[in-house]
């Protein structure tokens, strides 16, 4: 098999993918623009190469097999990679301007985001950007098929693995979100208020990590748990609902108030949150990612001193370690 994979080709991950993404040979052809024998062809080549089957037919459809979804992964990340390829030798030959595709929380987009845009505009002016919120669960796919750079987030206590880099930016704790007037808001304990709806977060192929604070207090964890990835979404169903939530303090002080939320002040002493920048090891940073990271750190230490007044004060509740 070793010497066989010399010889795979880029359109037979192509045709793997989009088969995986239409369900049929007939679907994946026409999104693809070939003959669906063109389809079943390289699809077969790809067998050939691996010794095994990848798909099977079920019904007038086709699903992937388990070999065939563990290599979907790959065979996406590696088509990133050869986009990415192809628009580096594209920037080399036409010089257009460059693209930078990051993630971030939406609460760093209020406090940094639009000073780090402008010292990246001066250094390099004219980059295109597509920015996206930034959530562990929503990144990593992202970063494995290379279409985000750089993810900035709230990563979990045993961190990121070695298929990622992780440089930390701070640490902070959390507090008990909800609603103004929420009929729990007299409570001062996680035990009293375990019964209740909750709003968490959960890193990839995890429960949340966020609900594990309840299991440390030897308390089970809450059997309503909903998982949301937005800060939009969750301040929106926090504000209509009962439900409650576990937001870091820099939120807190950025966007919980603001929104007419209160915190409720239980006496369990809460887990410390760590924020950093993930970006995939073993694959060089392209120079506006480098940057971008560059202007962020410049962005958080200056704000520390000359920030809008909210971001001092926000600054105040965590510990910087950049």
């Amino acid at each position: 098999m070793n010497n066989d994979l010399y010889d795979v080709r880029l359109q037979w991950f192509r045709a793997l993918v989009a088969v995986a993404e239409a369900g049929s040979i007939r679907a994946a052809a026409e999104k693809l623009g070939i003959a669906k024998s063109t389809v079943s062809e390289n699809v077969r080549h790809l067998e050939a190469c691996f010794h095994m089957q990848l798909i099977q037919r079920i019904g007038n459809g086709i699903v992937l097999t388990a070999r065939g979804q563990t290599l979907l992964k790959h065979a996406r990340a590696i088509l990133g990679q050869g986009a990415l390829a192809l628009e580096d030798l594209q920037t080399m030959y036409e010089q257009p301007r460059g693209r930078l595709s990051f993630a971030l929380p939406a609460w760093m987009a209020t406090a940094f985001l639009a000073g780090t845009l402008t010292r990246l505009r001066e250094r390099l002016p004219g980059t295109q950007l597509e920015i996206a919120e930034g959530y562990l669960a929503l990144g990593v796919p992202r970063l494995r098929n290379g279409s985000v750079a750089v993810l900035v987030c709230r990563v979990p206590p045993e961190g990121v693995g070695t298929e990622f880099d992780f440089r930390p930016l701070f640490t902070t704790r959390s507090g008990v979100v909800a609603r103004q007037n929420h009929p729990c808001a007299d409570r001062r304990s996680l035990a009293e208020l375990r019964n209740q709806e909750w709003l968490l977060t959960r890193a990839p192929g995890r429960e949340s990590y966020s609900a594990n604070i309840f299991v440390r207090h030897g308390l089970p964890e809450p059997e309503a748990i909903h998982y949301v990835h937005s800060l939009p979404i969750a301040v929106a169903l926090l504000q209509q609902t009962d439900m409650l939530s576990l937001f870091s303090w820099p939120v807190i002080e950025l966007c919980a108030r603001r929104d007419d939320l209160c915190v409720i002040p239980v006496s369990d002493e809460m887990d410390k949150q760590t924020f950093g920048i993930v970006t995939l090891a073993g694959r060089p940073l392209e120079p506006a990612a480098s940057c971008f990271i560059e202007c962020l750190i410049d962005t958080i230490r200056d704000s520390k001193e000359n920030g809008a007044r909210e971001t001092r004060r926000m600054l105040r509740q965590v510990d910087l370690l950049i």
